[in-house]
């Protein structure tokens, strides 16, 4: 008999595929918008986001089928992914990105989801269902 997911695994792999199709579309609007966002001469280009949108898109999509299975990797993955995940987002916002007035309310709302995040990870449910194998 299956053992029933508990609802932090189905949140956790759902963040993971909105992640992942975000990123397609990230790659898809890179590859049709290519000419138009050449001539705005921004750090990285076009190739930029049309490698990073397929690299977190495959990494999205790899990763929800790893919770989905229950493969044994993906609870210690699963911090690894978001973690990595939002030092991507603030690299690209602080680097390659025009400076935004608004850093210290994206700081505070990245930090209640990631403790979020924490919460679901590290929760007795989440935790026993990848252990109990």
């Amino acid at each position: 008999m299956k053992t029933r997911r508990p609802p932090g695994v189905q949140l956790l792999t759902a963040l993971a595929l909105v992640s992942a199709i975000w990123n397609c579309i990230r790659f898809a609007g890179a590859i049709r918008f290519w000419d138009t966002l050449t001539l705005y001469q921004n750090p990285g280009g076009p190739l930029y986001l049309a490698v990073s949108g397929a690299a977190w898109a495959g990494l999205g999509f790899t990763f929800a089928w790893a919770l989905w299975q229950r493969k044994a990797w993906a609870w210690g993955a699963a911090l690894g992914f978001f973690l990595a995940l939002e030092a991507w987002f603030w690299f690209d916002r602080l680097a390659l990105q025009q400076p935004h007035t608004n850093n210290l309310f994206v700081l505070a709302a990245n930090g209640l989801y990631f403790v979020f995040l924490l919460l679901v990870v590290f929760s007795r449910n989440v935790r026993n269902f990848y252990h109990e194998q």
